[in-house]
């Protein structure tokens, strides 16, 4: 959604424009209410993370998945990013040889 709007500015402009994304959850991932305040806004607070877990225990579990997805997601668009700045530079090499 973000990525589109950035990319309508950039064609306008004439600026190369080159999304990547990672997604750490698919539209079938459920998460609690309880997480869902914790994470709205973009910035959790450790001290209210522990309070949630020190009321609700349950919670635990869906804070390690929620790690383990996210770090996935995290290893995958490195690899991805990777793969993009080597093609680049591999482009790169060959317009200068040319």
């Amino acid at each position: 959604m973000e990525s589109a709007a950035v990319a309508e500015v950039c064609a306008e402009r004439g600026v190369r424009f080159l999304a990547v994304r990672a997604v750490s959850d698919t539209v079938d991932t459920a998460l609690s209410p309880e997480l869902v305040r914790l994470l709205s806004g973009g910035n959790v607070s450790v001290r209210k993370a522990c309070g949630a877990l020190l009321r609700k225990p349950a919670l635990l579990g869906e804070f390690l998945r929620l790690a383990r997805d996210t770090k996935l997601a995290a290893r995958c668009l490195a690899g991805a990013l990777v793969g993009v700045i080597n093609d680049e530079t591999l482009a790169r090499r060959a317009r200068v040889s040319n």
